[in-house]
């Protein structure tokens, strides 16, 4: 009788688990997926372009803006070494400049021009000017010379504008100081006060020595008044307040909580490889938007893909971070103005990448987006898609599907993919000046992540500007695999970066790396960052003509130490 009830009570304990199981599934997949009809069924808004470029106009006209310099007072502007005169010229203040030496530091390639303050409290405004550059210190390209606010508090803290790069006409100078929000290509110092800070700089930044910038190099830097501006709310009711509604449910998602398990136990072994950024800046994937052939991207360029993975494979590098859609310049297909899905080629473009990593053996880190899709410098620019309805549709009936397709080639091809990048640096997005888009930009990444944990088996990392950035803006994502950037000019504007700061001071658990190293003493940053704990370094970068591009000497310098550190084990 008691082993008989036994019996009994052994199967109905599992028909009761099975019964919870199949409840536990059907409550996930009916939350997540309402949550995905509801928003399918109000995607209706219609498409419009970032109004980005309207900010300087429309600052001008706020009321209640009002100059906190004007030229009348250039006599108590001062600047360092680089500047040789500072006068007004028809009512504006005009500064000479002058660069004698080849500098690789950013802040000796800089030339300030600085505005005592006193004591102030900047806090809940946003400073405006704009500087015409003259002479032959401007450059082209990714190398261009760049200009910047900064600010510095009572304690030497120091607070770095957005650095904009130079305009051949006038170029605005934008800068909403602030602690709680990302300050795009910007940052600030720990403990910045913002209530009281002493100095205002103008900043110039010289291209980093292109081929049209020949040192010693001469030129001028004009602006006028320097505006305070009091009424952000009326600037972000004029760009529209930011959506803010969810496209999809929070659901405990217990495949997800397994697949961390396993992840958990893997090997994880310090990998060091590069970024294969791209071949065609902005279309690789997709339509060829430039015009004939229509069909430029991965699948018309496989046997190049398949080359360049095989010497990069002989050379030691067995990991690559490559873009997918950049800033949407090409890849969206639209019916009578309303977007209806991706093009003819999107898919057999990201297939044929697929294909040929898992042939070569060689793991990829697809990075979805890039910043520029809400940059306001084109091409591109599809604001809409982050912070307006349109989001609805674009991640629920046109990401979503594309997401399922490349779950599925990653196993066809022997899952080549590393991890899925949501955006590239997304800390540098310049719509993030406008009060309310930062907010609204992390609901969009937790619907893209609920997405892709629900409907992929994909680990998600997304590419942070800094170290700093990294735990002050997105620690609150479900980011499986956390990535950060380092140059050299980080140094000079922030406490840490992975030279100086150990893994285990970083909160953020679960593997970490960085995804753009820029190609400096690269056996000596491969030692130390290894040694601080983290888990991987990917060089910038392969095939760019940014200035970062490895030399073959550093190549054979990255392969030597991979070399050497496979003997060493």
């Amino acid at each position: 009788m008691g082993t008989l009830f036994k019996a009994v009570v052994w199967r109905l304990a599992i028909l009761a688990f099975i019964i919870a199981l199949i409840l536990y599934f059907w409550v996930k997949n009916h939350n997540y997926l309402a949550a995905i009809q509801t928003a399918q069924s109000i995607a209706t808004e219609e498409i419009t372009e970032s109004k980005y470029s309207e900010l300087p106009n429309l600052i001008k006209s706020l009321p209640g803006t009002r100059a906190i310099f004007t030229p009348d007072y250039y006599g108590s502007l001062y600047g360092n070494d680089k500047v040789k005169k500072i006068y007004l010229v028809q009512n504006k203040v005009s500064v000479d400049l002058r660069f004698t030496d080849k500098e690789d530091d950013a802040e000796k390639r800089s030339a300030t021009i600085t505005l005592n303050l006193g004591e102030v409290n900047l806090s809940k405004v946003m400073l405006f000017t704009s500087v015409q550059v003259r002479g032959d210190i401007i450059g082209t390209g990714h190398q261009k010379s760049r200009v910047q606010l900064e600010l510095v508090d009572i304690n030497g803290k120091r607070m770095m504008g957005p650095k904009i790069p130079v305009a051949s006409t006038e170029t605005p100078l934008i800068l909403r100081p602030t602690i709680t929000e990302p300050i795009p290509t910007g940052s600030f110092q720990n403990n910045f006060d913002l209530t009281k800070v002493k100095s205002l700089t103008i900043r110039f930044i010289i291209g980093k020595y292109p081929s049209e910038i020949k040192i010693p190099a001469s030129g001028k830097l004009i602006f006028s008044d320097i505006y305070k501006i009091v009424n952000l709310d009326l600037i972000s009711k004029t760009f529209g307040e930011p959506d803010a509604t969810r496209v999809t449910g929070d659901t405990l998602n217990l495949e997800y909580e397994l697949r961390k398990l396993k992840w958990k136990i893997e090997r994880n072994d310090f990998f060091v490889g590069v970024n294969y950024p791209w071949n065609n800046y902005g279309w690789d994937v997709g339509k060829n938007p430039y015009g004939l052939p229509e069909n430029s991207g991965w699948s018309a360029h496989e046997e190049k893909l398949t080359h360049d993975f095989q010497v990069l494979k002989e050379a030691g590098i067995n990991i690559v971070r490559i873009y997918i859609f950049f800033d949407l310049r090409t890849g969206l297909k639209y019916q009578n103005g309303r977007l209806t899905g991706f093009d003819q080629y999107v898919r057999k473009d990201i297939e044929s990448l697929f294909k040929i990593a898992g042939k070569s053996g060689m793991k990829i880190i697809p990075v979805l987006f890039d910043f520029g899709i809400a940059d306001g410098q084109g091409p591109g620019e599809h604001p809409e898609l982050i912070f307006q309805q349109n989001k609805v549709d674009f991640l629920a009936n046109v990401v979503r599907p594309l997401l399922v397709e490349m779950d599925h080639w990653n196993t066809s091809y022997g899952n080549p993919v590393f991890a899925i990048e949501l955006m590239n640096e997304p800390d540098n997005m310049a719509m993030l000046l406008i009060p309310g888009y930062f907010n609204s930009l992390k609901i969009w990444f937790k619907d893209l992540i609920n997405i892709i944990h629900q409907e992929t088996n994909f680990k998600i990392t997304l590419g942070s500007h800094s170290i700093v950035d990294m735990q002050r803006w997105w620690s609150d994502l479900q980011i499986d695999v956390w990535q950060f950037h380092f140059y050299k000019y980080m140094s000079k504007e922030h406490e840490w970066w992975p030279q100086n700061l150990r893994r285990e001071k970083v909160k953020n658990p679960g593997t970490m790396f960085c995804g753009e190293l820029e190609p400096y003493d690269v056996t000596n940053n491969l030692d130390t960052i290894k040694s601080n704990g983290y888990n991987g370094v990917l060089f910038w970068s392969w095939n760019t003509n940014d200035g970062f591009k490895l030399t073959p000497e550093q190549i054979n310098e990255i392969s030597e130490w991979t070399k050497n550190q496979k003997e060493a084990k």
